[in-house]
């Protein structure tokens, strides 16, 4: 097998440079097979152990192929280079820098839920996920009106909000902020989750809230949650027929919503007045932001319904 690190990994930035995007992702038959092989080896073999049946002729025949064409399934060669570092100890650690490096073009949050569809030999640990500009991902906190761990504190002279956000001063959180809008602003939630936190709090504050969830099963708990909780801090949202948020399905590939901009505001009875005219209204589109643009998938990084290009008008 023709592998050196450095020649290896000089390839794989070539690649991620010069590449165009792929139409699909490992759609092509080779990666077909090596996604049979592997997952042959993850659910059928000790595979730490044992080299399964078939791999190191796909191995011989098509590594070269593999790594040249890497981008076309970045998470597919992942996989491939983990195997190996299993069974080539004297190149192990070449091997799972390789398997790092490959994995910038990866999506952490997807990798984090387990959304992984090629097998990872129970080496995730070994990835050094970061995000697209090439910062190392730091853990998330796991609630989210907590600001993240932040290495530099923000100029009083720009922003004394954010300065005193960033110290933790006066009780000051971006919840804070959320809470303390003013009605008809604007507020855009990233990760909608259930609703009742981000979107929630701009609801109550009669801003209008424009939201992000790709995942199906978090919308179908913001269905179930939001209302409820939208209920028990507004009482008025329980009575004469009140919905303040309308879900928006976004197709693969469109940047916008399935359903006109002109056409996704209540209209006639469960509108604003039927709130009171005091609450907002949450937006929540079935979709994710993505820096870069591409078709859907939440594994791969680029590879996001292009909500990022719709606007709010």
């Amino acid at each position: 097998m023709p592998l050196g690190g450095g020649l290896v990994r000089r390839a794989v930035v070539a690649a991620a440079v010069a590449a165009p995007a792929a139409a699909a992702q490992c759609e092509d038959a080779r990666w077909r097979s090596l996604h049979d092989v592997l997952d042959r080896a993850r659910r059928e073999t000790a595979y730490r152990e044992v080299v399964v049946e078939g791999f190191h002729e796909l191995q011989q025949t098509h590594f070269a192929w593999y790594r040249d064409n890497y981008q076309d399934c970045v998470e597919g060669f992942v996989s491939l280079v983990l195997y190996l570092s299993l069974h080539s100890a004297g190149r192990q650690k070449v091997l799972l820098d390789l398997a790092d490096h490959a994995a910038r073009e990866l999506n952490p949050l997807a990798l984090r839920a387990g959304l992984a569809s090629w097998p990872l030999f129970g080496l995730e640990a070994q990835l050094t996920t970061s995000w697209q500009g090439g910062q190392r991902a730091a853990p998330l906190p796991t609630e989210p009106w907590r600001s993240a761990p932040c290495a530099q504190t923000a100029p009083a002279r720009i922003s004394p909000l954010l300065a005193a956000m960033a110290a933790g001063g006066a009780g000051i959180t971006s919840m804070t902020v959320a809470r303390g809008l003013r009605q008809g602003s604007l507020l855009v939630d990233a990760g909608v989750f259930d609703g009742t936190d981000w979107s929630l709090a701009g609801v109550l504050a009669g801003a209008t809230v424009v939201g992000f969830e790709p995942l199906l099963k978090n919308r179908r708990l913001f269905e179930s949650r939001f209302p409820a909780a939208l209920g028990e801090a507004a009482p008025q949202a329980r009575a004469g027929g009140c919905r303040a948020h309308t879900l928006l399905d976004v197709a693969p590939g469109r940047g916008a919503p399935q359903v006109p901009w002109g056409e996704a505001a209540p209209k006639g009875p469960g509108g604003a007045a039927a709130c009171g005219g005091a609450l907002g209204h949450a937006y929540v589109l079935g979709a994710a932001v993505g820096e870069r643009v591409r078709g859907l998938s939440m594994t791969t990084r680029y590879d996001y319904s292009p909500a990022s290009a719709t606007r709010a008008t």
